[in-house]
């Protein structure tokens, strides 16, 4: 069987000096688009730096609460062409920064920690991962929840949509990802069992064809979205798996390692032929 993803080169792709104005800062989490990064901090610390002139354009703190911890970043860009930063923070709440003035525009109160949330492609709907067994669906419109997700059995700390906007994914602490299709929630489309650890990040691919499913150590696993997630392709690394992205064109897929000897960023590349053919 041939592998539809091969190893390339690594190389550092950027780097963050300590930035002024803020103490030390223990970064957990980290976005990036076509002309911003973005990192968080354990405090609530958020520093975001443009790419094209290599200047910081905001560095500051979500909140002061002693339990802050920036979970996990990602961009959104409506369709009138405004890109937001979500923010997801320990302190139960998620936030949308407007990265123009980076101005909080709205907020979002839970009742649990929000480890990750995703909005939908259409910027309605957002789901909501956290220190709780269930997974929410919840209109940034009515500012109401619309849905619960029932069948995890632990914490939750991953989820996105599928680029068109019907099915979403979710893992967590219970060693599973779960698929599921917005037009039927009642029971998830989809069980997909962990090799090792529990599920910390799930991402669907830009061009639709895949799901890839990270653990919080050595293992992540790409499944066929058009095979039902029945074929699956595996990668096993050495040591904890700190982050996990596609190219917004599905070419690469990159991993983070974190090992003090063998850790980095490896870039697996898209094959043209494919592995379920």
């Amino acid at each position: 069987t041939r592998n539809e993803f091969r190893v390339g080169v690594p190389e550092q792709l950027f780097s963050f000096a300590r930035p002024e104005g803020l103490p030390s800062v223990h970064l957990c989490s980290m976005c990036v688009n076509d002309e911003l990064v973005a990192v968080g901090g354990l405090h609530g610390e958020l520093i975001c730096r443009n790419l094209l002139t290599g200047t910081e354009v905001f560095i500051g703190k979500l909140c002061d609460s002693d339990n802050a911890i920036t979970n996990a970043l990602n961009f959104h860009t409506t369709d009138s062409g405004i890109t937001r930063l979500i923010c997801s923070n320990n302190d139960m709440r998620v936030r949308f920064l407007d990265t123009r003035t980076f101005v909080c525009t709205e907020r979002f109160d839970f009742a649990w920690p929000v480890n990750r949330s995703a909005l939908s492609p259409d910027g309605n709907t957002l789901v909501v991962t956290g220190d709780s067994c269930e997974c929410l669906l919840y209109d940034v419109r009515s500012k109401q929840i619309v849905a619960t997700l029932e069948g995890h059995i632990d914490y939750n700390f991953g989820c996105d949509w599928h680029p068109d906007g019907v099915l979403l994914a979710t893992g967590g602490q219970d060693s599973t990802a779960r698929v599921w299709d917005s037009r039927n929630l009642r029971l998830s489309l989809a069980v997909l069992g962990a090799e090792l650890a529990a599920v910390r990040n799930v991402k669907f691919s830009p061009d639709k064809r895949y799901l890839a499913v990270a653990e919080s150590i050595d293992h992540v696993n790409v499944f066929g979205v058009d095979s039902q997630f029945i074929d699956v392709q595996s990668f096993t690394l050495f040591g904890d798996v700190s982050g996990m992205c596609f190219l917004t064109d599905s070419s690469r897929l990159l991993i983070g390692v974190q090992e003090r000897q063998y850790g980095g960023i490896f870039e697996f590349e898209t094959c043209d032929s494919s592995l379920w053919n």
